[in-house]
């Protein structure tokens, strides 16, 4: 990402920021296996590639009326270069590779503009809101979409130390998440919308209580909100980017509708030599698809249904700071086979002694509800020491932390795989774990001047 902006305040009621920027996201895998169909020396590398560009303007305004009113409004522009297509990239030790485009690997360029009106309010000194509207076109392949996205934000202070908010929002994305949520490496690409793909829209409710205690030392919140979405997308039934060789608009389902809603609890200590918080949420979110899982509604892949995160701060010299942070969440969906078929490949010929008759035969996967299983539990413990020493032209800060501090081997993906009996002519299919990032020591060092 590059970024560029400027600040300016034409009188003391009117100033303005004036943002330039460049930004570059990629996905890429790679992975090997033997080719031991031509050399069992050899390794066969797989590379998949896409990515999205964005270059954008924007120009943002701030206007003080008055002390109980402010006016926001500002204009902005995106260009898109989407690479929704994958390359395969094989190629073996020696350095040879070839190329093979699996995946629809054409550029799709798009421009997106909106334009915004933000006011902020108070009313007494126990009522104040938010209202705004957004208006927004998004131009691709000569079609165009526009959208009005209205939003609202209500607080209302019942006592010194007491308050109530609300808040409402409409609002569309250009871009879809296309996932799987299968086994295997997981597979999430961000696909732009398209004359034959219309942008997702949504609508969002919240409804708040704050309360502070011990003149804001401690502060406790509750919060609940709902979300409703359509025009989702999602892969069809068996199809992936891998193995596909048509184009990415062809093999995903549409008009999809979705449900978002859950719970936040947060207690926080703001002050005092040790400070954090503790943070509770239950959610819930699914997807529904015509034709997928028989039209039934289905656990999203990323529906984390607990969440907890508890942080502690410590200042234990004037100098020297200790952190701690320790975070649990729920296992995400999945979708795993619970039997199979087996077919004999020619019935009349199968042995009639104590062969195995499975290595004359062939094996069909069968499946239940979608994302019916769920990982593994998440949780992790990282912990960090900051030593500031001030000097005259700065201040320097040493930092010592720990990531995942008791090696925590959290699912990352899962994959079968065959574990073999060296005594016996079998072999068990069995489901296997992969992880990343284990207990991980660093030291950091910075200069603020």
């Amino acid at each position: 990402m590059v970024a560029f902006r400027w600040n300016h305040t034409y009188n003391h009621k009117l100033f303005s920021n004036v943002t330039l920027a460049y930004t570059r996201y990629r996905f890429m895998t790679e992975f090997s296996n033997k080719d031991t169909q031509n050399n069992e020396n050899s390794k066969l590398f797989k590379s998949f590639k896409s990515g999205i560009y964005d270059t954008s303007a924007k120009i943002d305004f701030e206007y003080f009326t008055a002390t109980n009113y402010k006016l926001k409004f500002g204009l902005s522009g995106i260009y898109h270069k989407f690479r929704p297509g994958v390359n395969k990239i094989n190629r073996n030790e020696t350095g040879t590779s070839t190329i093979d485009t699996i995946f629809g690997n054409k550029d799709i360029y798009a421009f997106e503009n909106a334009a915004y009106v933000e006011n902020e309010l108070k009313i007494g000194n126990r009522f104040s809101a938010n209202i705004g509207l957004r208006a927004t076109s998004y131009s691709v392949n000569r079609n165009n979409y526009y959208s009005l996205e209205p939003r609202v934000l209500f607080n209302y202070l019942i006592t010194d130390n007491t308050s109530l908010k609300a808040s409402y929002a409409t609002m569309q994305q250009n871009v879809h998440l296309l996932t799987s949520s299968g086994v295997g490496f997981p597979r999430d690409l961000w696909v732009p919308a398209t004359k034959k793909i219309i942008p997702e829209q949504s609508q969002q409710f919240a409804f708040g209580m704050a309360k502070s205690i011990e003149d804001g030392v401690y502060e406790f919140s509750i919060e609940s909100y709902y979300k409703k979405m359509q025009q989702l997308i999602t892969y069809k039934e068996g199809a992936t980017y891998i193995s596909s060789s048509t184009n990415w608009e062809d093999i995903v389902e549409t008009d999809g509708k979705g449900e978002s809603y859950g719970l936040e609890l947060l207690i926080q200590k703001k002050e005092g030599k040790s400070t954090g918080w503790i943070a509770y949420t239950y959610s819930k979110s699914t997807r529904q698809f015509e034709n997928i899982n028989n039209g039934k509604t289905y656990p999203y892949k990323y529906d984390r249904r607990h969440d907890i995160s508890i942080v502690f701060n410590h200042k234990l010299k004037k100098n020297i700071d200790f952190s701690a942070t320790w975070v649990f969440g729920s296992g995400n969906p999945i979708t795993l086979a619970i039997g199979k078929y087996i077919i004999p490949d020619n019935p009349s010929n199968l042995p009639i002694d104590n062969t195995n008759f499975q290595d004359f035969a062939s094996e069909i996967d069968i499946y239940g509800e979608k994302n019916s299983f769920r990982m593994r539990t998440f949780h992790r413990l990282d912990i960090g020491i900051n030593f500031r020493k001030q000097k005259k032209r700065g201040t320097r800060t040493w930092n010592v932390s720990i990531f995942n501090l008791y090696n925590r081997k959290n699912p990352f993906y899962y994959f079968f795989d065959y574990k073999y009996y060296d005594n016996e002519n079998s072999n068990e299919l069995v489901l296997k774990q992969q992880s990343l990032f284990p207990i991980m020591p660093s030291i950091s060092y910075s200069f603020q001047f």
